[in-house]
């Protein structure tokens, strides 16, 4: 059994851009368009592997992320994401305090927050 099998039922990973290249390395930016992250406040669901995590890893400054269900992506089609209404905590720390970095399952709250401004 792989590591990708061994985490159980379908997930994908839903990943968020907060911040722009100014000041990042180039080696994350190089990343982000990999992902299909070119622009602040783009977002994309991806498999769940260790090869996409690793990368998720490595854009932590710079995004937010988390596991999603196979059904939540169907509702978010063509649509464009703003910032949240109230704004964001910070964009220094990492979740729970910040913005960035991986947030679990409370990825739905804020891709909803975002899509519905």
């Amino acid at each position: 059994m792989n590591n990708e099998q061994a985490r159980g039922p379908k997930h994908k990973l839903a990943v968020v851009r907060l911040r722009g290249d100014v000041g990042t390395d180039r080696s994350v930016i190089e990343t982000l368009k990999i992902l299909g992250l070119r622009k602040i406040n783009s977002y994309k669901f991806l498999p769940d592997t260790s090869i996409v995590r690793g990368m998720l890893q490595k854009c932590n400054p710079v995004i937010t992320w988390g596991e999603v269900d196979e059904g939540f992506e169907k509702g978010f089609d063509n649509i464009k994401l703003k910032p949240p209404k109230g704004g964001f905590a910070s964009f220094h720390h990492s979740h729970p305090r910040g913005d960035l970095g991986y947030r679990g399952d409370k990825i739905k709250a804020l891709v909803e927050k975002m899509s519905k401004v």
